[in-house]
């Protein structure tokens, strides 16, 4: 079962070579809410680990789907998103493939692996 989607746009988005974290203006529910991509979640996206405008650029609806749907608001500022390597393991397992990349045939004589149809 598919959860519902948030509606959302992007209105900007930018790297932070210093802190080496993405920044992300949502416009969600007539609201602008800004939103920060921890290195280590830009890290923890894809292999190889890479925390670069490239990789923000890469994957920027997946960290606002993230957002949306596990990222945390900053506590001294409670209007800021926060997409952490934590949340990105959580959407990363939900979107995983639901069966094996292979089935067991042959029950009760030699198993082999076969690929599914």
């Amino acid at each position: 079962m598919t959860e519902p989607t948030t509606a959302y746009s992007i209105v900007s988005a930018r790297f932070d070579d210093g802190e080496k974290c993405g920044r992300i203006d949502l416009r969600v529910a007539d609201r602008i809410r800004p939103l920060i991509v921890t290195r280590r979640a830009l890290l923890s996206i894809a292999s190889p680990p890479r925390a670069s405008q490239a990789r923000l650029f890469q994957f920027l609806h997946s960290f606002c789907e993230i957002a949306l749907a596990y990222g945390k608001c900053d506590p001294q500022h409670a209007e800021i998103l926060v997409v952490t390597a934590t949340d990105v393991r959580r959407w990363r397992r939900g979107h995983s493939q639901p069966e094996p990349l292979w089935t067991w045939q042959g029950i009760g004589s030699a198993a082999a692996p076969s690929p599914p149809n």
